[in-house]
């Protein structure tokens, strides 16, 4: 449904069912499922500054906005590019790490659930294969 505000349509905002993060996340994950994708959070933070091949981490990574060059071991990218490499890379780490958690423990569990097939893992935003 529109209105006018402005001079100008725009859509109804309450009830549209694609709206803001949460709606684009929900999305995503139904996409990615029916892809075959399994999606995992992961936390942004520093992934633009963090270099993806040393790890190194001080804020003086990024010479400009878009600017990267690693103070320790030279490496320069796109400040994007080098954060998307980062994000990809902690998503799959983050899942090894959540199903080695949860074969640890289960001595404590009953029901054989096995990882991967009906263990609870967290929502995501990087998509891996």
């Amino acid at each position: 449904m529109a209105a006018q505000r402005g001079g100008r349509q725009v859509r109804a905002e309450q009830g549209h069912p694609g709206r803001g993060l949460g709606g684009f996340l929900t999305i995503l994950s139904h996409k990615a499922e029916s892809a075959g994708r399994e999606l995992i959070a992961v936390n942004p933070a520093n992934t633009s500054r963090t270099c993806s091949r040393c790890g190194h981490c001080p804020k003086e990574n990024r010479v400009t906005q878009a600017g990267f060059r690693c103070t320790a071991c030279g490496h320069t990218a796109h400040a994007d590019v080098n954060a998307a490499v980062n994000i990809l890379g902690a998503g799959p780490a983050l899942r090894d790490a959540a199903r080695a958690a949860w074969r640890e423990a289960a001595p404590f569990r009953s029901g054989g659930v096995t990882p991967g097939k009906n263990a609870p893992l967290s929502t995501s935003t990087a998509a891996v294969s």
